[in-house]
């Protein structure tokens, strides 16, 4: 008995050993085991060509040790052979599943997981002995269904087998580009399944696949819906939804869901899918940012992508993202070619830029040629196909001009305007942050909203409309931290003095960093601005010394304010402007915190207020820069400033101060306000940037 077991034994060396060595060259360390393991494992693992991370995992180690206590355990083969699958070692998966099968013919988990191999393998798109084989039923997609039959000869009531055999005649039909029998095939065996047991998973994800590539949109939205309630968290039907949802008209639905569905998607083939469509539009470093990822963080580095190039957050699509479904689509269906990614060289430009603004065609006896031109991106970005009379696919030629190579090298990774039907209104904007309660932040955003630009009825006596601002934060996941929408009723400037009337929103935020939409638009009209800022949202929860940003206004100085008051006490107007009149009072509120008390419990601590020219851009300071009452003086200089000493008993405290700017002449400035705590020795600056107009 003992010498049969060991013949079988060398059986088993012998055959991975031939097999898999032949299929891959082996890596020198990848026979670094423990030394415990016997050296027909060690023999083994050097035929694996076992990839580093795969080596540590636990699943692994406890294989490969039950095979060092029993060679011949197909358990521990079968389970083995599952992980080579997983980490792609699809050679060797197949020689593992083929040596359980040589001890044990069966198994239904050994011919299920060769099978699976076999369907991971696909097929061979570009060669003619790939399509003979499809034709003769000799592919692997054909093979995989084989041996997935047997193992529900072997177990009637291994249902797996039975969702993979359906994938199989799903993806034969896409390498043969012809989805009637093979997705009739799939949709048969599948609705079997689903009388026998209505709630085995996948079954209903895979019918609406089915569906859903057959164009029968509805049914395929049914199914996938039925699955999502059996599995909230089944990310591959929220991909397929999504999908649904645009192949349907429900934008807002599609972008939505889809992006749901690529976040920690754990779905490694419909993630490889994903990514040959979406690589075109990434640039090389994104790319590399990409491939450095770990497999289970790609999925929603993609949907970060796809969600900070939303040309409008305001709206709850993504048009980026719904162009991106519109290329695709056309791609594959214009410029379809039999390869992996299903269209050929046009379709890959296509993809990144649209349509081009011109194209030409032209043919000979031997070639067929078409030129696109991209003059709205570059007047030299060019690109000729070729293709040998249409009997190979079109590529991109070389082209033999250095203006038009010298685009392609320079030209962006994708290409997208949003065509806004509204006409433009444009509106100043800005923002000051202080600190808010709970560890949040307040921002107040000020809008000003031009009368000029507005559209009011000739025939009214007073002519009045109303116009709605809409703010947004969205967080670094691009969900909504928090939004206002405030609709305020304008007057014409017949009617009023003023040139814009002045609005401020308030929102609440933790720290960190945001993407903003800013929304100004005149009800009942096509006006329409929108701003897109990303902002970081600064963190005023630490004990040391901060100052909050600068506050900008104009005016008096409101006497009635003290130290002791809060910005609620203040009115001041919104000032939404980057620029100041000369003639203008320049006003300006801060908040101090966290001032240290000394043994007396008194706060002591300087002030320095000051001017300066912006290096960034031209022009010098001279002239006059004082405070109300004479407080600077000075001139042909490039800094101006003052310093106050301050005693108080508040650890925060609320400064307002008017300054005088009519002697200053017009160039961009730097006002900055430092404070120096004399208690704790802590320094802290705030700067605002400034023009100084006439």
């Amino acid at each position: 008995m003992n010498q049969a077991k060991d013949r079988l034994f060398n059986l088993v060396i012998t055959f991975l050993a031939a097999v898999v060595m032949l299929i891959s060259m082996p890596s020198r360390g990848a026979a670094l085991i423990q030394d415990e393991v016997s050296d027909s494992l060690l023999f083994i693992e050097e035929g694996l060509k076992l990839r580093k991370e795969m080596r540590f995992a636990p699943d692994y180690r406890m294989y490969m040790e039950r095979l060092n206590v029993d060679p011949m355990d197909t358990g521990a083969l079968n389970g083995l052979g599952r992980i080579l699958i997983e980490y792609d070692n699809l050679d060797s998966a197949e020689a593992v599943f083929k040596s359980s099968l040589k001890i044990n013919d069966l198994q239904a988990p050994a011919h299920n997981g060769l099978g699976l191999v076999y369907l991971k393998k696909g097929a061979n798109y570009l060669s003619l002995l790939g399509a003979f084989r499809r034709i003769t039923n000799s592919d692997n997609y054909s093979k995989s269904i084989r041996e997935f039959e047997k193992a529900l000869s072997i177990d009637s009531t291994y249902h797996e087998a039975v969702l993979h055999i359906a994938e199989a005649h799903m993806e034969k039909a896409d390498a043969a580009k012809s989805k009637g029998k093979n997705f009739d095939n799939a949709i048969i065996v599948l609705e079997d399944l689903i009388k026998r047991e209505p709630f085995f998973p996948e079954t209903h994800f895979l019918l609406g696949k089915a569906h859903y590539e057959l164009g029968r949109y509805e049914e395929a939205e049914d199914y996938l819906i039925k699955e999502l309630r059996l599995n909230k968290n089944h990310n591959p039907a929220k991909i397929y939804i999504g999908l649904t949802y645009f192949n349907t008209g429900q934008l807002e639905d599609a972008t939505r869901t889809y992006l749901e569905g690529l976040d920690e998607l754990d779905n490694r083939d419909l993630l490889n899918d994903i990514f040959r469509d979406f690589k075109w539009v990434l640039t090389d470093i994104e790319r590399e940012e990409y491939d450095s990822l770990p497999f289970e963080q790609r999925g929603t580095y993609i949907a970060g992508f796809w969600r900070k190039n939303d040309p409008n957050v305001m709206t709850k699509d993504n048009e980026r993202l719904l162009e991106h479904f519109r290329r695709v689509m056309y791609a594959k269906t214009i410029f379809d070619e039999k390869n992996y990614r299903g269209y050929d060289d046009r379709g890959e430009i296509y993809i990144k830029f649209g349509e081009p603004r011109y194209r030409s065609f032209t043919s000979d006896d031997r070639e067929l040629s078409e030129l696109w031109q991209y003059v709205r991106i570059d007047q030299y970005l060019t690109y000729q196909f070729t293709s040998s009379r249409g009997i190979m696919p079109y590529r991109i030629a070389y082209s033999n001009s250095e203006l038009r190579t010298i685009a392609i090298a320079n030209a962006p990774s994708q290409n997208f305007i949003l065509d806004f039907e509204e006409k433009p209104l444009d509106f100043p904007w800005s923002y000051s942050q202080f600190k808010g309660e709970d560890g949040k932040t307040d921002i107040e955003v000020y809008i000003g909203i031009p009368l000029e630009n507005l559209q009011f009825s000739e025939i009214e006596e007073s002519p009045s409309v109303y116009v709605e601002s809409h703010v947004v934060a969205l967080d670094s996941n691009f969900a909504r931290s928090d939004e206002i929408t405030y609709s305020q009723l304008a007057r014409s400037r017949d009617d009023n003095k003023d040139q814009y009337v002045l609005n401020m929103e308030i929102l609440e935020l933790r720290p960190g960093d945001y993407t903003f939409g800013i929304q100004l638009i005149q009800e009942n009209t096509p006006l329409l601005g929108i701003y897109q800022p990303e902002i970081t949202i600064k963190d005023y929860s630490a004990d040391s010394l901060m100052i909050s940003d600068i506050r900008i206004s104009t005016g008096t100085r409101q006497a009635e304010f003290t130290d002791t008051d809060t910005r609620k006490q203040l009115t001041m107007k919104p000032y939404p402007f980057s620029y100041l009149y000369k003639s203008q009072q320049l006003v300006m509120y801060f908040e101090i915190y966290n001032l240290s008390l000394d043994r007396n419990n008194t706060t002591r601590y300087d002030i320095e207020y000051s001017i300066e020219r912006d290096k960034s851009n031209s022009g010098t300071v001279t002239g006059l820069f004082k405070k109300i009452g004479g407080l600077f003086t000075g001139g042909g200089v490039e800094k101006i400033s003052v310093t106050e000493q301050r005693r108080g008993n508040k650890t925060i405290v609320h400064e307002l101060i008017a300054l005088d700017i009519s002697n200053l002449p017009e160039m961009n400035t730097n006002i900055t306000i430092s404070v120096e705590d004399k208690v704790s020795g802590e320094k802290s600056t705030s700067t605002r940037k400034i023009t100084i107009r006439k």
